[in-house]
């Protein structure tokens, strides 16, 4: 009870920023919180006596030292001035420089903070800001560009893992995810990315199959031990040309092998320039137009064998002399 007034009367008596504003300190931490104030309370608060206390002090004092040597009773009055104007413009001037001390050090502890949220860690990589450093998920070691390993989620519920020190640590969602009714959910951007990079995965995979294939059969010289090899070659840019809905009749045949071997005699004048890009598309063109026709003798040709199994450099071919053989 006795320490209540005591605190009122020092705040009376030395201004409220001198005992309740400090500087912040000369090197502020980074990783944890400064403790300096940067409210405009209390110096607003200062302000109000300093411009009482100079103003009336300073108008007594000035009075009060007006007053001729004897003067006689009418000098009492500026007597009375100078004992109350003094201590009142001792007081103004105590509580301005409290003011002035409270103002800076709430602006220097302002900068301080600002300072300090600028320079805040900026975490990626699978990382997350703990007490302004990054971590890896516990289980996951940095590796330079991202975090390596398998996480471990012991601490933390809800598909939530521990980043952090072992006695500070925080529980946080990995990439990718968000929590949702107390659970860690996959969000619709990240499954979608999954799904692509699956996708690419075995696109590639096939690419690396298809090609492999294309390899072992340029070893062949005999096109009857080629043609089985070729036939196994996979399909990589989607589903097989979906079957047709009727028997085709012999003159939808007879179209579809003239649209079929168009399209290789164009192959085979793009294969002679080195424009393997052509090759590739009209490969899939004449699949697509007569699947039969291409399996059987499209895809049997060396010369586009080459370019189709991703060989841009194909040397030149020579064109078929006579017209496209049909198939047997």
């Amino acid at each position: 009870m006795i320490i209540r007034p005591a605190v009122a009367i020092a705040f009376g008596l030395l201004g409220c920023s001198f005992i309740g504003v400090r500087n912040p300190p000369e090197q502020p931490p980074i990783h944890a919180p400064i403790d300096c104030k940067d409210s405009s309370v209390l110096p607003m608060i200062d302000t109000v006596p300093a411009i009482i206390g100079l103003g009336f002090g300073g108008l007594l004092t000035i009075g009060g030292l007006s007053c001729q040597p004897g003067g006689g009773s009418s000098c009492d009055g500026a007597v009375i001035g100078l004992i109350v104007g003094v201590p009142m413009l001792a007081i103004g001037a105590l509580y301005t420089a409290s003011a002035v001390h409270g103002r800076g050090a709430t602006s220097r502890c302002r900068d301080a903070k600002r300072h300090q949220d600028e320079h805040d860690a900026i975490c990626d990589g699978g990382r997350r800001n703990v007490n302004n450093l990054c971590y890896c998920p516990d289980g996951q070691t940095w590796g330079g560009h991202a975090c390596m390993g398998t996480p471990l989620a012991q601490e933390c519920s809800g598909g939530a893992y521990a980043f952090g020190p072992p006695n500070d640590s925080q529980c946080f969602c990995l990439d990718g995810f968000a929590v949702n009714n107390g659970q860690c959910v996959e969000t619709a951007q990240a499954a979608k990315q999954h799904l692509e990079e699956e996708d690419a995965k075995k696109h590639t995979s096939c690419l690396q199959q298809r090609h492999e294939i294309f390899e072992r059969a340029g070893k062949i010289s005999d096109p009857q031990e080629r043609a089985p090899l070729l036939e196994s070659m996979p399909i990589c840019n989607g589903e097989a040309p979906p079957p047709p809905t009727r028997e085709p009749s012999d003159f939808d045949r007879t179209q579809r092998r003239e649209r079929a071997e168009m399209r290789m005699r164009a192959a085979f004048d793009a294969a002679r320039t080195g424009d393997c890009a052509t090759v590739v598309k009209l490969d899939v063109e004449v699949r697509e137009i007569d699947a039969e026709f291409h399996n059987k003798v499209f895809v049997r040709d060396v010369g586009l064998a080459r370019c189709l199994a991703g060989n841009v450099d194909a040397p030149p071919i020579t064109p078929a002399h006579g017209p496209v053989p049909e198939s047997p």
